[in-house]
């Protein structure tokens, strides 16, 4: 996730202990996430509020934050914060205190780096009026900006919960396996999904539990699920997504055979994602399971544009990729 720091919350840090403290939790996360940063109006507060402070207030938390921002290491994102094309929408909004609209600009173009605006709340009492502040201007700011998440730094428990994109690709992992069953379905319509068995039954969670007869075997699919936040499908399909549909499948055939005393079946094994590729760890191990006589179905998944924003989406199509000989 992408942190965006108003300048206030610094200022605000060093005579507001909960300002302080959220700035503190931050810092414990700075080798994890990302912080933003423009070239011209937020930068030159940034220096000015380090170049006064770092001296006198070496253990200010914002300090720690600042020397890597200004730097510009490696988890930093300098993005623009010019805000001439959002300049309409922010003044409907009355955000018009100086730096706010070039906050807004930075989460406007950020929206696939997750981006979480911190300001330092109403309660911090600073001189400079934020319009986000009102619960209201924030409500009409979120139809302009769905992933803008807004945390205030004086409250006392500033939540580190990941931000509302990141919450929404979690909210639709849920809807992508049932709609990965659905399409499954329409791809092959032999093939009849179910609800997925409870995790006691065979030791593991399974994403996609089906079935079907080819030549008078009985074949269950069990298929695993990997949904991609919006933006990151770039994020390819690894060693471990690869172990796991394969452990999955274990489990299952052990299940047939030991408890249900079965032997006329198989087990075929189905990774579903909108990934656009996998690695080459990830081919090894298919073409490994291939040539023992467990290939592994790798089905990529199309989605409706924008899904990650929408309460209502679907897999636009399915495309059988054969992982173990591309």
């Amino acid at each position: 996730m992408l942190w965006v720091i108003d300048p206030d919350v610094y200022t605000a840090a060093l005579v507001n202990p909960a300002c302080n403290d959220a700035l503190r939790k931050i810092v414990s996360r700075l080798h994890l996430d990302h912080f933003a940063v423009d070239n011209k109006t937020i930068k030159r507060e940034y220096t000015d509020f380090f170049t006064k402070y770092y001296e006198s207030k070496p253990d200010h938390p914002g300090i720690e934050i600042l020397a890597r921002v200004l730097n510009l290491s490696g988890n930093c994102q300098q993005i623009s914060s010019d805000y001439t094309a959002y300049q309409a929408a922010i003044d409907a909004l009355g955000c018009i205190e100086a730096v706010e609209p070039h906050l807004l600009a930075v989460v406007a173009r950020s929206e696939m780096l997750s981006p979480i605006l911190v300001l330092p709340g109403a309660g911090a009492a600073m001189p400079r009026k934020r319009g986000l502040h009102d619960p209201a201007i924030l409500r009409k700011a979120k139809k302009c900006w769905p992933w803008l998440d807004v945390r205030d730094a004086c409250e006392t428990q500033i939540s580190l919960q990941p931000p509302v994109r990141e919450q929404h690709a979690k909210k639709g992992s849920g809807a992508f396996e049932s709609l990965a069953a659905l399409a499954l379905q329409d791809q092959d319509p032999q093939l009849r999904c179910k609800q997925p068995p409870p995790i006691k039954k065979y030791g593991r969670e399974i994403d996609v539990f089906g079935e079907k007869k080819v030549d008078g075997v009985w074949v269950i699919v069990v298929g695993e699920c990997k949904l991609r936040e919006e933006g990151n499908e770039a994020a390819s399909i690894e060693y471990d997504d690869i172990k796991q549909v394969d452990e999955q499948a274990q489990a299952v055939e052990k299940y047939y055979r030991t408890v249900r005393k079965v032997n006329n079946f198989r087990v075929e094994r189905y990774i579903i994602s909108n990934a656009d590729n996998f690695d080459s760890a990830a081919k090894r191990k298919a073409q490994d399971l291939a040539r023992n006589g467990h290939p592994v179905q790798f089905w990529q998944a199309k989605l409706t544009s924008g899904w990650s924003r929408r309460e209502r989406w679907r897999i636009k199509s399915l495309a059988l990729l054969n992982i173990s000989t591309t």
